[in-house]
């Protein structure tokens, strides 16, 4: 059976605002090398809107060409956290995190984006993610949970709701505060994770993960969005975009149902995996992951093979001549 990923193909659409986003013009008075150093004195970024793309043409054309950075999740993904000059580069590649309906039809409108309220949506972001990532590494899965529960209310100052808030079912829709199963519990976090397996673990970071993808889609509404080809037309149902934030979260959401990413553990960089045995970002770099991983073989086989060539030889020796 082939090992190759399939994707399915969608039917071409006809660009409508559920999906249209604005990029930013970014107007910095300072030297880039204070953006690099991330310096607090820097508050805000201010510029104008720029060109409009769509969200939705953006993540699909990153699983096409297998790379995440090509798709506002992914991009976000990479930024290092506090360096103002990677947030310069995701807003203009991207535009603001958050922009009202109107405005968004709007070329060269003025928009001012606090960089305060910037990092907190990345550091909650990435630290979800990482519970994603982590999923089958214990002790990185055991400090990724302890740091989420330790800074929940640094990511969450600025936030509607704190982290890991449920939502009752429709049509209530009540905020319930999330409690960690060590709060639960009466214990304390380091040793409720000593104790705690595996499939514990999972199941805390996957609950967690569930709270956040609902939260962050909390305002979502669905319409309908036309399709076709000039020969055929329909509709199909949407989620309508109302924020740069809210559509990152569901295509991260959508990644791990399908073709999540992977990171190369030779450059570290993200990657769509054309296959499911691919673990590097390039061919090359996997023929020589696969040429080190023969290598490490035959010379374990070797040693193993010495080691009874010598228990041999020592036992010949000593036995006694008839």
């Amino acid at each position: 059976m082939s090992k190759g990923l399939k994707r399915k193909s969608t039917p071409a659409v006809v660009r409508d605002l559920p999906n249209d986003w604005r990029q930013m013009r970014v107007v910095v008075s300072v030297p880039m090398e204070d953006l690099e150093k991330g310096q607090r004195s820097i508050k805000e970024f201010h510029g104008e809107l720029g060109k409009t793309y769509n969200l939705r043409d953006a993540y699909e054309r990153a699983h096409a060409l297998n790379d995440p950075y090509l798709s506002p999740h992914g991009f976000f993904r990479r930024l290092a956290h506090g360096n103002n000059r990677h947030a310069r580069e995701f807003l203009e590649e991207f535009g603001p995190l958050n922009l009202s309906a109107g405005r968004r039809v709007l070329l060269g409108d003025h928009v001012g984006v606090s960089l305060e309220q910037f990092w907190h949506a990345h550091a909650r972001f990435c630290l979800v993610v990482e519970l994603w990532e982590n999923l089958d590494d214990r002790t990185r899965l055991c400090a990724t949970l302890l740091e989420a529960y330790r800074h929940r209310d640094d990511i969450s100052e600025l936030e509607p709701l704190p982290i890991g808030t449920g939502l009752a079912p429709p049509p209530s829709s009540e905020p319930q505060p999330y409690r960690f199963p060590w709060d639960r519990k009466k214990q304390q976090s380091e040793e409720w994770l000593r104790q705690a397996s595996l499939t514990d673990l999972r199941e805390c970071s996957l609950d967690l993960i569930k709270r956040e993808l609902d939260l962050h889609i909390r305002n979502r509404r669905i319409v309908w969005q036309r399709i076709g080809n000039g020969r055929k037309e329909g509709w199909r149902p949407v989620l309508w975009v109302e924020s740069l934030s809210s559509a990152m979260w569901e295509f991260w959401g959508w990644d791990t149902t399908g073709v999540s990413w992977r990171r190369c553990p030779h450059c570290q960089r993200l990657f769509y995996p054309k296959r499911r045995d691919q673990s590097y970002c390039t061919p090359r770099q996997q023929a020589l992951a696969s040429k080190r991983e023969y290598a490490r073989w035959l010379r374990a086989r070797q040693k193993r093979e010495k080691k009874v060539q010598k228990r041999e030889s020592t036992k010949n020796r000593k036995e006694p001549q008839r």
